[in-house]
């Protein structure tokens, strides 16, 4: 019951932190189709404290309301399979190698991110170049926030382990 508590007040912080940084701190993308955010590290931070399910959870709500908040609801649903499949796929893979593989776990979760947004960029935009040009960024977006989730997890190790 008591870590089941902690998971929610976690995730919580963890979503409202990461709907901030997902929406306010961006930066728009060259093609005028998208836009460049790090939400992603604190989806992945959340998959190492509180497992796969509340890291999905992390990233459909805080991801879905930027995209409604930002006015791309038709995204929406590429979202809540991009970043709830990110979450789970990293975070089943670090529990399959018992965590010795964060790093590629993260990879392999953020490359799903990464295929999902490509699909639904090819599907809504009619300029196809887009899709292969937002791949670069997103690419980006995965590689920073690969990075933050992992130097999150090890400054906050103490936290994560008691």
């Amino acid at each position: 019951m008591r870590k089941n508590v902690r998971n929610i007040c976690i995730s919580a912080i963890l979503m409202a932190i990461c709907y901030v940084l997902t929406t306010f701190a961006v930066i728009a993308l060259p093609s005028g189709q998208g836009f460049l955010n790090f939400g992603d590290g604190l989806i992945l931070f959340s998959v190492i404290i509180s497992g796969p399910w509340w890291g999905a959870l992390v990233g459909v709500v805080s991801g879905s309301l930027a995209d409604l908040t930002l006015g791309a609801v038709f995204y929406i649903p590429f979202t809540i399979v991009a970043k709830g499949g990110e979450a789970i796929i990293a975070g089943l893979l670090m529990k399959i190698f018992k965590n010795k593989t964060k790093f590629l776990a993260f990879v392999i979760g953020a490359l799903w991110m990464i295929l999902v947004y490509f699909i639904g960029t090819i599907i809504f935009v009619e300029n196809k170049t887009v899709a292969f040009v937002n791949v670069g960024f997103d690419t980006i977006q995965a590689t920073v926030s690969i990075v933050l989730a992992l130097v999150l997890g090890k400054l906050l190790r103490k936290f994560i382990e008691s």
